[in-house]
């Protein structure tokens, strides 16, 4: 992604203070847990829609502002290269029932909660790349 700063200098955009708060999280853990909220249809399973996505929670308490600043960091950083996301490989002994009995999910299902469709908290992870690696060397 190039700089939005200048005319085409060709030097990537500076990372934000959420994009660098990432990064340090991953460079503490490998691999970070991640889930994203979807709407079901009972009668399809293979019927689904992203309500949001990534979602990281750092506590149960999160507030929606931080979910959101998480996720955007979460997605600036994937489209850099910086890190993977993939849904298809929850950590293993990471115990995501606990995102499920947070406020934000409570309100979410309560928000979609309508016929036809069943609110549904997707496990995921996310991953450090080697050139996230390298990014985080730069710092």
């Amino acid at each position: 992604m190039p700089c939005p700063n200048c005319g085409g200098c060709g030097k990537p955009a500076p990372l934000t203070e959420p994009e660098r708060r990432m990064l340090d999280l991953l460079a503490q853990n490998a691999f970070l847990p991640v889930a994203r909220f979807l709407l079901r249809s009972p009668e399809d399973p293979e019927l689904s829609f992203v309500m949001s996505a990534p979602v990281y929670l750092d506590r149960p308490e999160a507030t929606q502002q931080e979910l959101r600043t998480a996720g955007t960091a979460l997605l600036q950083l994937q489209r850099r290269g910086f890190v993977t996301l993939d849904y298809g490989v929850p950590l293993t002994g990471f115990d995501y029932t606990a995102w499920e009995r947070s406020a934000l999910y409570r309100q979410f299902a309560q928000a979609a909660a309508a016929p036809g469709t069943e609110p549904q908290l997707e496990p995921g992870s996310a991953a450090l790349t080697l050139q996230g690696q390298e990014a985080l060397d730069e710092m």
